[in-house]
């Protein structure tokens, strides 16, 4: 038995008794206010003084990219002038049309679980914008300046056309408004929020974040009582879970749940075939140790 292998079951045995335990489906949204210091950014709108300035330091080569006269008028720097790294936030753009005609989009930003294995285990661990940080949001996408210069500059065509009608269809009514406005729905940083978003920035992220542990939780219990079974047993719970979530026909939060449990396990799934199933067991060991995400508003 190899180290790594060692250290797997060492997971499992000292994580057995806890694993099989019930869980909560879905964990309680937002607790009590909390004391803790509260997050904050700053938006810069494509029509302030120093928006180009900031782009051309922090984003260059954005003002020739063939899609940047059609995101210009949504277009916004945001920028963490505060203390705290923020792990999630939420933007709301809003125009004027014809005098009195008003739209919105609101749109959520957080950093997904990433390729495992990687420092995002799991969704919320690696913040969108740690202190200081600038980033370029739009209704399609919010890259970090670190993030946008690793991409070498591009912003997925495909992306940017076909998956997002709705913002598409916004951004085109945006180049005839008598105004066009951004500001900040929510934030999110560790466990508090500074309020409830219109959007449910809240609940999407804990949901994720309690899904992807639920999933852990499910497959050590599972992958126990499976002990002494041939083949690779957590390939096989695994492709049971995303089968389960693919046939749920769950609607509204329990949808949510189920879709992120789902994504989950499909990212589990290529850690086992491409690194073995030791290394999974070791990462979903880390992962039950998470306590459920409580979000508290500051």
């Amino acid at each position: 038995m190899s180290i790594t292998r060692r250290k797997a079951v060492a997971i499992l045995g000292s994580l057995a008794a806890f694993s099989m335990t019930p869980f909560k489906s879905i964990a309680t949204i937002v607790g009590q206010p909390s004391k803790h210091k509260k997050p904050s950014i700053r938006l810069v709108r494509h029509d302030e003084a120093d928006f180009f300035a900031l782009v051309n330091e922090h984003f260059p080569g954005y003002t020739q990219h063939r899609y940047y006269d059609k995101l210009l008028p949504v277009s916004a720097i945001v920028i963490n002038n505060g203390e705290l790294p923020v792990s999630a936030f939420a933007l709301k753009w809003t125009l004027v049309k014809d005098g009195s005609k008003k739209r919105e989009m609101k749109r959520r930003y957080m950093r997904m679980a990433g390729r495992i294995p990687s420092h995002r285990i799991v969704t919320g661990q690696m913040p969108v914008l740690r202190p200081g940080e600038f980033a370029l949001a739009t209704p399609f996408f919010a890259y970090s300046a670190i993030e946008y210069q690793q991409r070498g500059g591009k912003l997925q065509p495909a992306r940017l056309s076909q998956r997002q009608r709705r913002a598409g269809a916004f951004v085109k009514h945006a180049h005839s408004a008598e105004y066009v406005g951004v500001s900040v729905d929510a934030l999110i940083s560790r466990k508090v929020i500074t309020k409830e978003s219109s959007h449910n920035l809240a609940h999407h992220y804990a949901v994720y974040r309690n899904a992807e542990r639920d999933e852990a939780l499910a497959l050590l219990k599972g992958y126990t009582e499976k002990s002494g079974q041939p083949g690779n047993r957590l390939l096989q719970l695994l492709q049971d879970d995303i089968d389960t979530g693919r046939a749920s026909g769950s609607r509204g939060h329990k949808l949510i749940y189920w879709r992120a449990r789902t994504h989950y396990a499909i990212k589990l799934r290529r850690l086992v075939n491409v690194k073995g199933e030791a290394k999974a067991l070791e990462l979903l060991g880390k992962v039950t140790k998470m306590k459920r995400t409580v979000l508290r508003h500051v």
